[in-house]
């Protein structure tokens, strides 16, 4: 894995998840992007930094694109 350091120095948020889609590592951008600390985060999965999102909303947008696509739907 990348020093912490290294990753702290990227201006842009970055979040890296384990196979079960929990957080185990944010920089500081993503701190300051999503209002919490690294600390309070660990742990956690990415929706908790999207609390207004329905949890199955993506999972939902994905069908619906899958069914455009399979019905000859140009997908835009």
């Amino acid at each position: 894995m990348l020093p912490g350091g290294l990753l702290d120095a990227i201006r842009d948020a970055v979040i890296f998840t384990d196979a079960e889609g929990r957080i185990r590592y944010s920089n500081e951008a993503a701190s300051a992007l999503f209002g919490y600390s690294a600390a309070e985060i660990l742990g956690r999965t990415p929706g908790t930094l999207y609390p207004d999102v329905p949890a199955d909303a993506p999972v939902k947008q994905l069908e619906t694109d899958l069914a455009e696509i399979a019905g000859g739907t140009p997908f835009a």
